[in-house]
Parts: structure tokens; C-alpha cells; sequence
């Protein structure tokens, strides 16, 4: 034991941290006994089980570094009188996990590496807490509440040069982007729309690699390639942000990464990077650790068919599942459709008559731009909400107002009620009074069997998010 390093150059290796920093594991366990017990698990079963332990600093390990350790610990048994091997009992494998989590908790609390451990079942606070909560699974929450959305929005959406990280996470939080696909996004990905000017998308089409920056053309699976609408607070800051760099810089930059590291906006951001600073998001804005955790146990518990059409980011990284989660939680109150739903989140089209290539077209584009103007926080225009556009439907259980321009000689509209009892009823004021125009009704009987049922949910949405 007395041979092995604390250091591998000028880093701290995981005995390095036990050893150095001694002090800090005291205030766990205070008892001489207890003291000795855990030293012995440490240098005879948890260190030497480590991944090159005397070779790597602490910084390079991942959380399935220290999976593995346990996995091995309860592979392997523990040794009895006479050399028989018998199981670990639950607890025991339990205070292993504390052990590791308490020297990496300590190695990130004095800056030598990133806390991987926080939202996985090694967190002593995440495997308490989710202890406490199984006697009701629904109360943990696999998406992010109205005052969590909050205090990300407060962080995110108002600082044209905070961190590239921070850009990366914005990108995730409001279009559900993968952390690996919104580090390959170049400020030149943003473009408008050739029939809609005003509005810009986003072409999702790169990559980068977990552990490096480097990007590459195609997605993690055969449907990650999309456009995507970008809210207009989200555009204004990036544009900004853009502006300010140019002008810096003196030149155009197209190609550069929005998601930079820290201030070094020509250096991409990698997406372990990005997962350690939505880890550290997450954390100051109070996100339970146990929800984190409960996050992590369902992805590792997928079965394998779905492992492995899910992207690596989505199976082994629950931060980018849970703004992903939240994101299509958004696009299913905003009333998007089951095909475009999946088109925006990069999965599989299931309706045999939708394709991928459909969405190419720009009205088509449009459409879903409009039902996503409507998402709170990440637009600003969120507190007209009761203005209504000519060709968007309308909500029938209260007064939709429908302002037709001038210079619009005829104008057609559809009504669809909500559900097959509603009533609807039409009127007509004009402003001047001087002008006359003509208003035809027509009533067109529709089958039972082709009537979409739609449950109306978008007024109380928007009433919650307002009062908040």
C-alpha cells in the first residue's frame, strides 16, 4: 500500500485524495473501530479494484469506473474464515458505495475533479431519498417542475456571454438536443427559413464524441438529422452573442461552436463537459439528487433492444433524458402531433403515412413553429396569449377573436370544435364601420369514425405558467 501514488503528474489519483485529505472523511465516521474497518475496505478490496488505480488520476474516472468496482464486489464475494467465498448482504455493498461516493465528493469539492456520482445510486442522498419515495414511484419526477423551469430560464436565457456551456445547456433546455449534438452545432446552423425569413431553425446534422470535441457529420441514430424552429429569446440571445464575438473578432464566425469551452469561443466544448455542467445547473437549482438517481436506474434498466437504438448520451447520461423529457412533455401540451413530435426529437416516425422527408418542407416547418411560439419562458411574446392567428385553431370554451387584415379580399377559415359536443358560433364586427363585408357559413357533418378527439389543456398550461 505504501508504494502506491498520489499523485500521476501534478493530479491527485483516487488514493492520492483518500490519503491527502484524510481529515475530511473523519467527520463520517468518528469511531476508532469504524475508522479501521474502512481503511481495510478501501486498501484491500475498493482501491485495488479501481481501473488502473496507480496509473490514472482521479479526474479520468467515470461513473461506470465505480460501477464496475461494486459489480466486482459482488462478483467476486467476500472472503471468509477458510477461504469460502459468500455474498455481500445489501448493506454492506451499500456502505462500499458510500466510501467511493464520500472520496469522490471530496476530490470535486476541492476542485480535482467533476462529482460523477451525484445522480447515481452511490449518492448516499439519492439512496436515501429514493428509499423514502418507493412506496410511491410517482412522486418522482421525470421531468422538470414549473419553478425548476424557472430558475433554469433565469440562469440560461439572459446572458449573451455566459459560459459556452451554459449556451450548450440552453440548447438542450429549449430545443432537446442531445449534449453530444448541441456541442457540434455552429453558429452557421442557424439559418432562416427561405419562405419565412423571420423565423430561424436550426439544422442538426453533427456530433461530437463523449470525451472529445471533435465533430462529425451524422447523429447518433439513422433520425437525428432535423430542422428545428428556435424560440425567439433563444435566437435574440445567440444573435447577440454572435454580434458581440464579430465584433471582437472582426470577421464572420460561421464556423465556430456556440457551445465553446468556458470563454474560448474557437474551442468546442466536449459532452462530458456539457453533462458536468448541467450536473452542476441541476444541483444549485435544488434538483433532488434521488430524482437524478431514479432517472439513472430506469436508463440502465431499458431492455437491450432499446438500449441500443437509444443514443450513448440518453442511455448513460440522465441530465440530457431529463431535458429531453421536459422538452417533449412541451411539445405534447402544445398540441403537436405524435409524427412531429418525433421528428423534432430525432426518433422514430411510427405513422406509416409520415416521413422524415416531409418535414423538409418549410410549411410544414412553419406549422410546428407556431404551436412551439407558444411555450412559456423561451418566448417573449408568451403573455399574449390571447391573440389568435388566422388559420390556427381555436379554443372553443372561451371567446377566440380572429383579426382579419385589410387588405385581405377574401379569407377562409375551418372551425373544428374541440370535442364532438361543443357548439360553435360565429359573429362578425367590422372596424370601420363604413366597410361591408360578406360572411358565408357552412356546416359540413363529420363521421364519428374520422373525429380526432383533442383534450383542450393549453389555456389552464398557459394560466399555471402565468401565475407562477
Amino acid at each position: 500500500m505504501t508504494e502506491w501514488k498520489c499523485f500521476v503528474g501534478e493530479e491527485h489519483t483516487f488514493y492520492g485524495i483518500y490519503h491527502d485529505y484524510y481529515e475530511d472523511f473523519e467527520e463520517h465516521w468518528k469511531a476508532d473501530s469504524t475508522q479501521r474497518s474502512n481503511h481495510l475496505r478501501y486498501c484491500n478490496q475498493i482501491i485495488p479494484l479501481l481501473r488502473k488505480h496507480d496509473e490514472t488520476p482521479i479526474s479520468a474516472y467515470t461513473q461506470e469506473d465505480y460501477d464496475a468496482v461494486i459489480q466486482a464486489l459482488i462478483k467476486r464475494g467476500q472472503d471468509t474464515k477458510g477461504k469460502q467465498y459468500m455474498p455481500y448482504k445489501e448493506s454492506t455493498l451499500q456502505d462500499f458505495r458510500r466510501l467511493i461516493y464520500y472520496v469522490v465528493e471530496t476530490a470535486a469539492r476541492h476542485g480535482e475533479c467533476d462529482n460523477v456520482l451525484w445522480e447515481s445510486n452511490l449518492n448516499p442522498e439519492a439512496t436515501t431519498e429514493s428509499e423514502e419515495v418507493k412506496a410511491n414511484q410517482a412522486l418522482l419526477c421525470k421531468s422538470l417542475t414549473i419553478p425548476q423551469e424557472q430558475a433554469v430560464a433565469n440562469v440560461l436565457l439572459f446572458d449573451p456571454l455566459q459560459s459556452g456551456q451554459n449556451m450548450g445547456l440552453l440548447l438542450m433546455y429549449s430545443l432537446g438536443l442531445r449534449n453530444a449534438e448541441a456541442c457540434a452545432v455552429d453558429y452557421g446552423d442557424i439559418k432562416p427559413m427561405q419562405t419565412h425569413p423571420d423565423c430561424p431553425v436550426i439544422w442538426i446534422y453533427k456530433t461530437t464524441g463523449y470525451d472529445n470535441s471533435a465533430g462529425k457529420l451524422g447523429g447518433k441514430t439513422r433520425n437525428a438529422d432535423r430542422i428545428i424552429p428556435v424560440p425567439d429569446k433563444v435566437a435574440a440571445l445567440i444573435d447577440e452573442r454572435r454580434q458581440y464575438i464579430e465584433s471582437q473578432l472582426n470577421k464572420s464566425i460561421d464556423d465556430y461552436p456556440i457551445v465553446c469551452n468556458n470563454d474560448r469561443w474557437d474551442v468546442r466544448c466536449s459532452a462530458r463537459e456539457l453533462t458536468n455542467a448541467a450536473r452542476i445547473l441541476f444541483q444549485s437549482i435544488k434538483i433532488k439528487a434521488a430524482q437524478m438517481a431514479s432517472i439513472s436506474e430506469d436508463l440502465q434498466d431499458e431492455p437491450v433492444s432499446q438500449k441500443d437504438s437509444l443514443p450513448f448520451e440518453d442511455r448513460k447520461d440522465p441530465t440530457a433524458y431529463l431535458f429531453r423529457r421536459n422538452f417533449g412533455t412541451h411539445l405534447h401540451i402544445l398540441g403537436l402531433s405524435e409524427p412531429e413530435i418525433e421528428y423534432v426529437i430525432g426518433h422514430d416516425i411510427d405513422d406509416p403515412y409520415e416521413t422524415r422527408n416531409e418535414f423538409v418542407n418549410e410549411e410544414k416547418l412553419f406549422a410546428i413553429k407556431q404551436k412551439m411560439d407558444r411555450r412559456p419562458l423561451v418566448n417573449s411574446d408568451f403573455a399574449q396569449i390571447e391573440r389568435i392567428d388566422v388559420g390556427e385553431r381555436l379554443q372553443l370554451q372561451r371567446t377566440g377573436c380572429v383579426q382579419i387584415p385589410v387588405d385581405s379580399a377574401e379569407t377562409e377559415m375551418h372551425i373544428t370544435a374541440n370535442e364532438p359536443t361543443d357548439n360553435i358560433r360565429v359573429s362578425l364586427s367590422v372596424r370601420p364601420q363604413s366597410m361591408r363585408i360578406q360572411l358565408n357559413c357552412r356546416r359540413y357533418q363529420v363521421k364519428e369514425t374520422e373525429y380526432d378527439r383533442f383534450v383542450d389543456t393549453q389555456q389552464q398550461y398557459r394560466k399555471v405558467y402565468t401565475k407562477a
